[in-house]
């Protein structure tokens, strides 16, 4: 009995020891894994706080008195983005989740009964990037691809409509990509690009289709040029172009086109077997003329510190003035059939929902852009001021923005925009003036 208690007491001693050598491991690899994500993902935690007034164009020929589109004059957002980014030599992990809460009310003010609210959860980007060699990279995920100095348009895009930059506040919508980029140089890429989902951006009106790409590009000492040959089912291909050039400290001058047969907006074609005799075709038009937009640019900076860009861009899927007419008086008399009850007023919606989003950077051909840009211009204020000419109908849009960083983690904003012009210019179709005001908390 004697020998069995030491014996009995080492084993519980060798049991104990053994158990809290595990622990001790498991401690340690949980501090292993700790430090390992922190010295390896990065994060990034924004709040956006925003209270919105919008003033509608009672005077449109095609929404009198807003009966027609309803455009909500007041809003208050909430907006809650973390951005996760896991970086080691041959992955990347990227991860974007975000929340968005909006009450929208109809009449002026942040009251009343009629008001909507929206609440969304949604990955808006993520990506995985693999580099099984260091000239190559494969990747899928959901992104907002954009290239070019132009701050106007990005006509050589194939795969966004919108730039994003008259709302810095607002984020685009990730689309889908699979990607495969060869890079043989420091400053020479070739890329093959398939966009096979939607994703979170903007519905085109025929639809998504899947779009292709092969994109190259190329930086040398003062200049950098790049091409993007697109085909998107269905459609013919396009070539895109864009490029810069530095001409001294102060200058850059840059220029982008896209060129292709055919147009893939909404277009007003005449059908006999409509009730209304009218129809809007979308999506790739059969043509087999050329159609080029292109813009060409220049930036200064100035001494104290500001840079002014000045832009001119030819649009030439938007719409002719005969058409731009067409559109005004065939939307007036889709109003009619809508709010008059009329037995074709569901084929009337049908065609009023396509021709106020039908499908095209800008509704004209013409346009002039102004921007000046000064970062901390007065004690950590930034403003952004933005003006844009739609040549062919004198209409046009004045954008102000002010961001004050009032802390290290903390900014307050405002940006306001106005349009001027005829009552059915383009930039005064819809909306005569806009007031964000809001700010962003950042961790």
């Amino acid at each position: 009995m004697s020998m069995m208690r030491p014996l009995t007491c080492a084993a519980l001693a060798l049991s104990l020891t053994g158990q809290a050598l595990a622990e001790n491991e498991k401690v340690m690899a949980g501090d292993s894994i700790g430090k390992w994500l922190d010295e390896n993902l990065k994060h990034r935690f924004v709040v956006l706080g925003m209270a919105t007034q919008t003033q509608p164009n009672y005077d449109s020929s095609i929404n009198i008195n807003n009966d027609l589109l309803g455009i909500e004059k007041s809003a208050l957002e909430a907006q809650i983005k973390a951005d996760f980014e896991l970086k080691r030599e041959i992955f990347s992990l990227t991860m974007k989740p975000r929340y968005r809460h909006q009450t929208l009310w109809l009449e002026e003010g942040f009251n009343g009964s009629s008001s909507k609210r929206q609440d969304r959860l949604f990955i808006n980007e993520w990506s995985l990037d693999i580099k099984p060699d260091p000239s190559v990279v494969i990747g899928y995920g959901r992104e907002v691809r954009q290239w070019g100095p132009s701050l106007f348009m990005n006509l050589s895009n194939p795969f966004l409509l919108d730039n994003g930059r008259n709302n810095p506040y607002q984020e685009l919508g990730g689309t889908d990509f699979l990607r495969i980029a060869h890079l043989p140089s420091y400053n020479l890429s070739y890329s093959l690009i398939a966009n096979v989902s939607r994703g979170e951006a903007e519905a085109r009106p025929d639809g998504f289709k899947q779009t292709y790409a092969l994109q190259t590009e190329y930086s040398g000492v003062d200049f950098s040029l790049g091409g993007i040959l697109s085909k998107r089912v269905e459609n013919n291909p396009r070539l895109g172009l864009y490029g810069q050039w530095t001409a001294n400290e102060a200058v850059i001058l840059y220029g982008e086109l896209s060129t292709g047969s055919g147009r893939t907006g909404c277009y007003i074609h005449d059908d006999a077997s409509s009730p209304i005799e009218l129809t809007f075709e979308c999506g790739q038009q059969k043509s087999s003329k050329l159609y080029t937009n292109w813009l060409t640019g220049a930036s200064y900076t100035l001494l104290g510190g500001g840079t002014i860009n000045l832009e001119y861009a030819h649009y030439a899927e938007g719409y002719s003035s005969d058409e731009f007419n067409q559109l005004t008086l065939l939307n007036q008399s889709l109003q009619g059939y809508i709010l008059g009850g009329n037995a074709n007023a569901d084929l009337a919606s049908y065609l009023v929902a396509r021709s106020t989003s039908p499908g095209l950077q800008h509704l004209r051909q013409n346009y002039l852009f102004f921007s000046y840009i000064h970062n901390n211009i007065i004690n950590q204020v930034d403003i952004n001021l933005r003006y844009a000419l739609g040549i062919d109908d004198g209409s046009s849009q004045i954008i102000g923005i002010l961001d004050w960083y009032v802390r290290d983690d903390m900014k307050l904003f405002v940006l306001g925009s106005k349009s001027l012009g005829p009552k059915n210019g383009e930039f005064k179709y819809f909306i005569k003036s806009q007031l964000y005001v809001g700010f962003e908390a950042y961790h």
